[in-house]
């Protein structure tokens, strides 16, 4: 199961919502990680937390792929 369909099981289930700025700080960090790939450059340095939200798996992965790019 990937990343962000365990965030949206989670968020069925009941698990507390993340916050706002959460979403945006991964939203931004995904949006990063698109322009680099389409551009071929470097990707900013990893900024993600890991958090103990609902989106910690969704977080672990965008730290994954924004190493990768490295």
């Amino acid at each position: 199961m990937d990343a962000v369909t365990a965030a949206a099981v989670a968020a069925d289930r009941g698990v507390t919502p993340p916050s706002p700025r959460r979403v945006r700080e991964l939203t931004a960090a995904l949006k990063d990680v698109a322009i680099a790939v389409c551009s071929r450059a470097k990707p900013a340095e990893p900024t993600v937390e890991a958090g103990g939200d609902g989106l910690s798996q969704v977080a672990e992965a965008v730290r994954r792929v924004q190493a990768s790019l490295a």
